[in-house]
């Protein structure tokens, strides 16, 4: 789905219910990034924009970070005002998720794409179940990017989960993958390559997780171009250490 507004240009997948693409009238770039060579088939993850992860968090059960972001979701509201454009997305239950997960639910998705970008989750069901909005952030060059507001305390992925403890501010000089576990509801990145912030305001959220693979883990991924690395960096708002309630939300703007 194309999103043409005075305020805005997105993309949207009805797989997944995955933002692709958005990029407000006031800028030059896309906040969002997705991969060149991303896999655009029907059953198999889109790498970029925001994917979501749910119900679960990771690899420890298959597919990884969950089915909702591998499958067709229905379009229910699209409308538009002089402000923003509204969308609805709804998943429930069938037989296919039944086979990987013997759950009822009923799961929602609301954008607002505008001069900000809004994503909520909401999920009617019985049973904990971990999430994570999975956003990519475009980044002109990922090393000339800072990022504040992740917390103090997190668990190195790269280590084992080993518990670790953070300074006030996030350079990349490497490989990163974290869960932040005390995270603040704000969240600004900083890119000097665009000369722009990013703020990510997060609610109902109990960790934050950041990622980049580098130029080491870049050639594992099937999906990513040599050096794509420097292109993004990812941010996701999760529920992992907490398990998810029945919401889960991001709002993403451009300061000025």
């Amino acid at each position: 789905m194309k999103i043409a507004h005075p305020n805005c240009h997105a993309l949207i997948s009805t797989q997944g219910a995955q933002l692709l693409h958005w990029q407000p009238a006031i800028t030059e770039q896309p906040v969002l990034w997705h991969s060149d060579k991303a896999f655009w088939k029907p059953g198999l993850p889109v790498r970029g924009g925001i994917p979501l992860c749910w119900p679960w968090f990771g690899k420890h059960q298959q597919p990884s970070h969950g089915f909702a972001r591998l499958l067709e979701w229905t379009l229910t509201e699209q409308r538009q005002d002089a402000d923003a454009t509204y969308l609805a997305f709804e998943l429930t239950d069938n037989e296919y998720t039944k086979h990987l997960w013997p759950y009822a639910f009923l799961a929602r998705v609301h954008m607002i794409l505008g001069k900000q970008c809004d994503i909520q989750l909401e999920v009617d069901c019985n049973v904990n179940t971990t999430a994570a909005l999975h956003t990519y952030l475009r980044t002109g060059n990922v090393q000339g990017t800072t990022v504040t507001g992740l917390g103090e305390q997190y668990q190195d992925a790269l280590q084992g989960l080993k518990p670790c403890s953070a300074g006030p501010a996030l350079q990349l000089d490497g490989p990163v993958d974290r869960i932040y576990t005390t995270p603040p509801n704000t969240t600004v990145l900083k890119d000097t390559s665009f000369n722009r912030e990013i703020k990510l305001d997060h609610r109902h959220h109990s960790d934050l997780v950041v990622w980049n693979p580098w130029h080491e883990g870049e050639h594992h991924l099937a999906d990513v171009n040599a050096g794509q690395f420097q292109e993004f960096f990812c941010i996701e708002t999760a529920a992992i250490n907490r398990p998810c309630t029945n919401r889960l939300g991001v709002s993403i703007s451009l300061p000025s």
